[in-house]
């Protein structure tokens, strides 16, 4: 088993460049904290082709917190559980054998929870109570344990502003973690504003909007 560990809390250099280790078991395996997927990682940068040419039954890298397969003997295992909103997809670990037949390999999944990425719709009648209990009526179907990242789209109330900070702490009372991106507009009456405004700047502004 070969590898290389550094004790700094950043490792930028490439130094794994000029290593060119020879074979030298019947199986010789590597591991290695390292980031083969940004040339200017701070992370031990190595490039995916030097890492096909070394002389290794397998390659088990660790760094990255979601499973990645740059070959089939070189692996990112990722995270056995999502350590954040972003990290979607399935989590766990990589099964390897190798024997005289080659390698084999069974991905198990460890994760209790997964990462969801949801949109939902709303309108302006919809009261801020109401859009919080069809986010946690969807939370209970799909997994209280779940990661949320939801994205709300339509249009809002001028009179009555999202505020999805509130509403996310609100939902974390209620136990369900999630993140909020507001993407909805809001609802201006504008006929009402033109007639209220007709003789003013503001009137001759609607117009060009309406």
């Amino acid at each position: 088993i070969h590898t290389y560990g550094w004790n700094e809390n950043e490792q930028p250099m490439a130094v794994l460049d000029n290593w060119h280790p020879k074979k030298q078991a019947k199986y010789d395996i590597l591991l290695l904290h390292s980031d083969a997927i940004s040339e200017t990682s701070k992370y031990l940068p190595v490039s995916p082709n030097w890492l096909r040419s070394l002389p290794m039954d397998y390659i088990a890298l660790g760094h990255i917190h979601q499973p990645l397969i740059l070959d089939k003997h070189i692996r990112y295992a990722g995270s056995p559980e999502p350590l954040n909103i972003s990290e979607s997809g399935e989590h766990g670990f990589w099964l390897c054998e190798l024997n005289e037949d080659g390698l084999s390999v069974e991905k198990i999944i460890t994760a209790q929870r997964r990462c969801l990425r949801k949109r939902m719709e709303i309108n302006p009648q919809d009261a801020t109570w109401e859009l919080r209990m069809a986010i946690r009526a969807m939370a209970q179907a799909e997994g209280i344990k779940n990661l949320y990242d939801i994205e709300l789209c339509g249009s809002h109330s001028a009179e009555h502003p999202l505020d999805a900070e509130q509403m996310r702490q609100e939902l974390l009372a209620d136990g369900i973690l999630c993140q909020l991106k507001d993407s909805t507009t809001p609802d201006y009456d504008l006929q009402r504003l033109l007639q209220e405004n007709e003789n003013n700047l503001l009137g001759g502004f609607i117009p060009f909007n309406y």
